[in-house]
């Protein structure tokens, strides 16, 4: 009998539902028929992919407050700010 094979990255929304609710691991792979391991390793990938964005977003957000933001007095970047007083 051909096994089925399903993409637990589908059922992404419906686990994050059950997180929010409090369920076990146990129970959220019992409800949507995976491994407790299964739901397990989703959680680890889901948790260590928004550490990334999170980590991202705070980069861009730093670049952007040091490099490009406008002075509301000078009406300059901080970049362009400092390389008045270099040239």
């Amino acid at each position: 009998m051909p096994r089925e094979y399903r993409k637990i990255k589908g059922y992404e929304k419906e686990i994050i539902k059950l997180w929010e609710e409090g369920k076990t691991l146990r129970e959220k792979a019992d409800k949507l028929g995976f491994t407790k391991e299964q739901v397990q390793e989703f959680k680890t990938r889901y948790n260590r992919n928004q550490r990334k964005l999170s980590a991202g977003i705070v980069s861009e957000y730093i670049h952007f407050y040091n490099n490009e933001r406008i002075q509301l007095k000078t009406k300059l970047t901080p970049l362009e700010k400092r390389n008045q007083f270099v040239a």
